[in-house]
């Protein structure tokens, strides 16, 4: 049982990162071509 809890958690780690990813990757795309938007007109 233990073991299987283990493996539990992991795969519910992973889904939770790909859906934080998944929701979050709009802002980050943005905010990095804001930076490097600023590079360039530097």
């Amino acid at each position: 049982l233990g073991g299987w809890m283990i493996y539990l958690a992991a795969v519910l780690t992973l889904w939770s990162m790909f859906y934080y990813m998944k929701l979050a990757w709009p802002q980050i795309r943005e905010r990095s071509e804001v930076i490097s938007g600023a590079r360039t007109q530097k």
